[in-house]
């Protein structure tokens, strides 16, 4: 958020957090967030990119609860027109006692080394 907007809500949820980025090198990505990085009270995700031959859409999850590290694998996200993504939010775990859920939309360019990867984290009320 910056500093003229406080807060945005959607219905009972709060958006903490929302932006688009331009992956690099089709690498997976990493978030972090939280008061301090790398202390107690901070959430690390990563999104990796994978494709099958089925090219059916899917999204797998690892967590390693030790690092607090929520790893979303997403698979064959590669549709060049509308893109790929979720329907609705969906619940990654908590953070400041409350439910926090995730939405994003990937659009994947047509040299497959790039995506532009837009998303938003709410915290539910």
């Amino acid at each position: 958020m910056s500093d003229f907007v406080k807060k945005i809500k959607s219905g009972q949820a709060a958006i903490l957090g929302s932006g688009v980025f331009i992956t690099f090198d089709n690498q997976p990505v990493e978030v972090e967030f939280g008061t301090h990085e790398g202390t107690s009270d901070s959430l690390k995700i990563i999104f990796e990119f994978k494709n099958t031959d089925d090219e059916k859409p899917d999204i797998k999850s690892e967590i390693v609860e030790k690092e607090k590290v929520l790893k979303l694998i997403l698979i064959n996200f590669k549709n060049e027109v509308i893109g790929t993504g979720t329907l609705r939010p969906i619940e990654i775990g908590t953070y400041g006692g409350k439910k926090l859920s995730i939405g994003f939309r990937v659009e994947h360019f047509r040299d497959g080394q790039q995506r532009t990867f837009h998303y938003s984290f709410y915290q539910h009320e």
